[in-house]
C-alpha cells in the first residue's frame, strides 16, 4: 500500500538519476547505521568526504537540498553535525536493498573491493584477564555478504580461531566484499578540496 507519505518522497526523487540515488542512499544508510548522526567537521579523514566531492553538485549538498539531512556548525567547538531528517529516515526505509545504479568511487569501481583485499593486520586488543579471554581485532569495515546485507564488521584472531566478525548480530560472518575508507591512500589518493561553498554551515 502506498502511503501519501511514500508519494511525497517518491515525488521529491523523481527527476533525480537514479545513480544518484544511490549515492543518496548509501550516505543516508552509513548515517543510520551511526545512530541518524555524523560528526560533518572538515577533517582530511572525515567519511563524509567521500560524498563531498563526487559530483559537480555533491551527494551531502544535495542531500541538505533535498532536505534529507541538516547540518549545524557550533563556533564555539568548531565542529560540524549533521543528521538525518525524518525525509532522511524515509528514504533509508523505503528500499529494501540499495537502489539500482552504479555508487561511482574513483578509483574502485563501484566502491566494494574483494574481502581478501581487506588489510587484517590486528591494531586493537583488548585484554580480560579476569575471564580468560583477549580479543585480537583489525580495523572496522563496511562488508557486504553475498546476499547483499550490509554490515560493519572486523577480523578476530582467536588462538588459531580466525574469523570476520559481525558487530551488529554479535557473531562471525562471511562477507565477500569489503569497503575502504575513501581516503584510504592504497586504494585511492585523497579527494581535492573544492574552493566553494561545500554546504556545511559555518
Amino acid at each position: 500500500m502506498t502511503t501519501p507519505h511514500d508519494k511525497a518522497l517518491t515525488t521529491t526523487m523523481q527527476d533525480i538519476p537514479p545513480d544518484r540515488v544511490n549515492r543518496l542512499w548509501w550516505l543516508l544508510f552509513i548515517m543510520s547505521k551511526s545512530g541518524g548522526e555524523t560528526n560533518a567537521s572538515e577533517s582530511r579523514w572525515n567519511w563524509i568526504n567521500a560524498f563531498c566531492d563526487d559530483f559537480d553538485d555533491d551527494t551531502f549538498n544535495l542531500a541538505i537540498d533535498l532536505k534529507l539531512i541538516r547540518c549545524t556548525h557550533d563556533s564555539d567547538t568548531d565542529n560540524s553535525t549533521a543528521w538525518l531528517t525524518d525525509g532522511g529516515k524515509a528514504l533509508v526505509a523505503y528500499f529494501s536493498a540499495p537502489p539500482a545504479g552504479p555508487i561511482p568511487e574513483a578509483g574502485n569501481g563501484d566502491g566494494w573491493l574483494p574481502i581478501e583485499r581487506a588489510d587484517r593486520t590486528i591494531t586493537d586488543v583488548q585484554d580480560f584477564s579476569e575471564v580468560g579471554i583477549t580479543l585480537r581485532m583489525s580495523d572496522r569495515y563496511w562488508v557486504r555478504d553475498e546476499d547483499g546485507r550490509v554490515y560493519e564488521a572486523a577480523w578476530s584472531e582467536d588462538n588459531g580461531r580466525d574469523f570476520w566478525w559481525d558487530f551488529e548480530a554479535e557473531s562471525p560472518v562471511d562477507p565477500i566484499e569489503f569497503m575502504p575508507h575513501p581516503l584510504d591512500p592504497r586504494f585511492r589518493s585523497p579527494p581535492t578540496i573544492r574552493s566553494n561553498d561545500t554546504g556545511r554551515e559555518g
